[in-house]
């Protein structure tokens, strides 16, 4: 991708686990002929802390359940 390129991002969780979450990521770059080209992927794994404590803390019930609602 270039300087003032349109690019479209996706992003979702793939995977929830006990105490971290895994994003999967997908740029695009948008062309005018209608034939989009991927750019890059990524994928990121997030720790859900407790700050008191300095340690690894479950994955908060209302977050699980509004992922969940984007998967119906």
């Amino acid at each position: 991708a270039r300087f003032d390129d349109l690019l479209e991002v996706f992003v979702r969780v793939s995977r929830i686990g006990t105490t971290s979450i895994t994003y999967d990521h997908a740029a695009y770059r948008i062309d005018g002929d209608g034939a989009d080209t991927l750019m890059a992927t990524a994928q990121a794994t997030t720790v859900c802390i407790s700050l008191d404590e300095r340690r690894a803390s479950p994955v908060p019930e209302a977050f699980r359940e509004l992922v969940a609602g984007f998967d119906r």
